[in-house]
């Protein structure tokens, strides 16, 4: 709901169509896109927050929890790594960090945020809080070529066509605050599925996504020189650093 439809985990029927190569491809045929548009969407089916069930409509249900996954895993990691006791520890898997405690010397966790343009740079690097999720989504590693022009693996679900507007990265950095409820006490999660709707609705619905969110997130983009655009619990701001 907060990224407007663009970020919905029923759009694998669509994301069938595509091969992110790396190399020129054929975009799909419209029918064909058409076909796979109308098994998109949450709102065709049913879901019960309190049993977990969900009832799918017509056609079926065919979810891709690709941009979730991974963030959950590692929250799954983390609570595996607390149950044995441990109460420091960095877990990273991919682009995405969930964090426990502190470093032995007592100092925070300190983390580099890539710089999408060169794989040896870095854009930022940020003292990370126990508990803290980071998680980086963008589409320079996985894509595919349409005319020369470069297509993430992303797609935007309110169309099934990768994400026009996609900067070259969007890293959220994410802790879930005493009490809050499920499923928002899952940072890693959150955080994954947040920096996936970022990277879909671009730089100009940041703010309009998470307002009233408690989070940070920083978007990479081209047009602003490296800069990071800041999200601080409700207030959206330009700098370099928290």
């Amino acid at each position: 709901r907060a990224t407007g439809g663009a970020f919905d985990p029923t759009v694998r029927p669509a994301h069938r169509l595509y091969r992110f190569t790396g190399r020129e491809e054929a975009l799909p045929a419209p029918d064909a896109l058409a076909r796979a548009m109308e098994r998109v969407g949450l709102s065709r089916h049913a879901f019960d927050p309190a049993s977990r069930r969900l009832t799918a409509g017509p056609g079926g249900v065919d979810l891709d929890f690709g941009g979730v996954g991974k963030g959950y895993a590692n929250d799954r990691a983390a609570d595996a790594v607390a149950d044995l006791g441990i109460r420091d520890a960095l877990l990273t898997l991919g682009g995405e960090v969930r964090t426990l405690g502190a470093r032995l010397d007592g100092n925070p966790w300190r983390i580099g945020i890539r710089d999408p343009r060169d794989a040896k740079s870095l854009v930022a690097e940020i003292d990370a809080r126990p508990g803290e999720a980071f998680s980086t989504s963008g589409g320079c590693e996985k894509h595919f070529l349409s005319g020369g022009v470069r297509q993430p693996h992303v797609l935007d679900a309110r169309t099934g066509r990768p994400a026009a507007d996609a900067p070259e990265s969007v890293t959220v950095i994410y802790r879930a605050p005493d009490g809050v409820p499920p499923p928002m006490d899952r940072a890693g999660a959150v955080a994954d599925a947040l920096a996936t709707g970022l990277l879909v609705v671009g730089p100009g619905s940041v703010g309009e996504v998470l307002r009233g969110r408690v989070l940070d997130a920083a978007v990479d983009d081209a047009s602003q020189d490296l800069g990071e655009l800041l999200l601080d619990h409700g207030e959206l701001a330009q700098g370099e650093g928290r």
